[in-house]
């Protein structure tokens, strides 16, 4: 079993007076496959010690040294096993028999959101949610322009890592900006903001994946330096569509395969109940990456917003 130091000040919820957890990582995964006798006799330790709920989890921060270090980025070891795949299915399945043939409760985190959705994503791909990524430049005299987006590529959170792929260029728009008060701030001219996605060519569309970006040539024929551009590229992810169904009728099927398995959960774990882009995430790509410039976004989701706003 990995050895872990857990963190007095890690908000865990402790349901039952008498409870108490343990992270597993690909290790303890692997070993619970191989041989399941050392989380068996570390139950029945528990329950000696008067343990009443036994709780697991996956939670990729305590791979770190300490909780909090200055100078964190993410760490390339990627999760091996995911709610709904086979792995973790038969772990959480030999974990909960030892626990009820010890007498505990058995909880762990396999219905939280961000770890739900990347098995979802992978064997449903084109349900998928994702972002816009948003970039904008000048436009030269012969009305050619270069556009920069930022593409981080994944993204990194307790329960894992989220890939991130280039789908395409969703739409190009020219404007006109005016200064508000100080060269500090501009303001875009409504009235001089044109949806030209059908009026450009696009000469060159690259992925590069060094400087974690998308970049875009093009040319607008009515284009001169008067205006500039501004893109709005998709990203898939491995992420839920909240403004569609198809993954929530996913998630209630995988309860019904754990309730036939005969897995009965008594707790459920949910930390930081947010999707996968948070609001830290830019600070962890090195600097000259302006990952502000993401927002989660789909087709439903926006259609959804026309609907109730337009």
């Amino acid at each position: 079993m990995v050895t872990v130091k857990v963190f007095e000040r890690y908000p865990f919820y402790r349901p039952y007076l008498r409870s108490t957890y343990k992270i597993l990582f690909n290790e303890d995964f692997i070993e619970v496959l191989r041989d399941d006798s050392s989380i068996r006799s570390l139950i029945r330790k528990y329950k000696d010690e008067g343990i009443n709920l036994f709780f697991t989890l996956y939670d990729k921060w305590f791979l770190y040294a300490s909780f909090d270090q200055p100078d964190f980025k993410p760490r390339p070891v990627d999760r091996g096993f995911w709610p709904g795949e086979e792995g973790y299915d038969k772990v959480i399945y030999r974990i909960f028999k030892a626990c009820e043939e010890s007498g505990l409760s058995y909880g762990c985190e396999a219905f939280r959101t961000m770890d739900l959705s990347v098995p979802f994503a992978k064997k449903n791909p084109s349900e998928s949610g994702g972002f816009w990524s948003f970039g904008e430049s000048m436009i030269n005299v012969d009305g050619s322009f270069e556009i920069e987006c930022p593409n981080p590529g994944r993204m990194e959170s307790n329960p894992g890592e989220c890939d991130l792929r280039f789908e395409r260029v969703k739409y190009i728009f020219a404007f006109k900006e005016e200064s508000v008060k100080s060269d500090d701030f501009y303001r875009w001219k409504i009235t001089e903001t044109k949806n030209i996605t059908g009026e450009v060519s696009l000469k060159e569309v690259e992925v590069d994946n060094e400087r974690k970006s998308v970049k875009i040539k093009g040319s607008w024929k009515r284009g001169n330096p008067e205006w500039r551009v501004y893109a709005v590229i998709e990203l898939k992810a491995q992420e839920f569509d909240y403004a569609s169904d198809v993954g929530l009728l996913w998630a209630k099927k995988l309860i019904d395969k754990y309730d036939q398995m005969g897995i009965r959960l008594k707790a459920f774990y949910e930390d930081e109940p947010h999707i996968w882009w948070d609001w830290g995430n830019w600070k962890k790509y090195g600097e000259g990456l302006n990952l502000p410039d993401m927002i989660y976004m789909t087709d439903a989701l926006a259609e959804s917003f026309r609907k109730t706003y337009d």
